[in-house]
């Protein structure tokens, strides 16, 4: 899976990081903050992503649903309501979860009209499976912190290629890892009911 990664050169993105650190300190404005947090990554040399534009690049899939998904880490199901207007929205483990008065903002993850084609017809629905995360890629602190974007099968069929991010705010996500599961992985996610 190929990601759309926010290209900065390193001593670019530190001088930023600096400059919205200053800011942070004295005037804060609303996005100061993640935009600081966003530039130390990537002075650190860390991958960026925006969430929006990764499913925007990754498009729709033969089945009409995206071809994509994000997810919390922790999630063992990933359901997915994608609308006429282009709008998609992906919730973990329930579908009560699009449901809920005021959806808990880390089990729902929205993405607004025009980030997939609009189409005519009632909105579409599909659920897949959330790929596991290895032992070796497992990060110290609890999964639910955690987010997975992969190559969406809107089926019972298990993935292949998951990445592991951390949202630092406003819509972008640190690449932690990237990895392949391997024919056991998918066998045992397969098995899940």
């Amino acid at each position: 899976m190929k990601l759309p990664e926010l290209a900065i050169p390193r001593h670019e993105a530190r001088q930023h990081f600096l400059d919205y650190r200053r800011a942070v300190c004295t005037r804060a404005q609303k996005d100061d903050r993640t935009l600081m947090i966003g530039y130390r990554a990537l002075a650190q040399g860390k991958r960026v992503v925006s969430g929006a534009e990764a499913i925007t690049q990754g498009g729709v899939g033969t089945d009409g649903l995206p071809a994509l998904a994000l997810v919390r880490a922790d999630a063992e199901r990933c359901f997915v309501r994608y609308n006429d207007i282009g709008e998609v929205t992906f919730g973990a483990n329930d579908t009560a979860v699009f449901w809920m008065s005021r959806p808990n903002r880390t089990m729902v993850r929205r993405f607004g009209a025009g980030t997939l084609p609009a189409f005519t017809g009632s909105q579409r629905r599909g659920e897949a499976r959330v790929p596991m995360v290895p032992p070796a890629f497992r990060p110290a602190h609890a999964l639910s912190n955690y987010f997975i974007l992969w190559e969406a099968t809107w089926s019972r069929l298990a993935p292949k290629d998951p990445a592991l991010l951390k949202d630092i705010g406003g819509g972008l996500y640190v690449v932690l890892a990237i990895w392949d599961l391997t024919e056991l992985e998918r066998s045992v996610l397969g098995m899940r009911r």
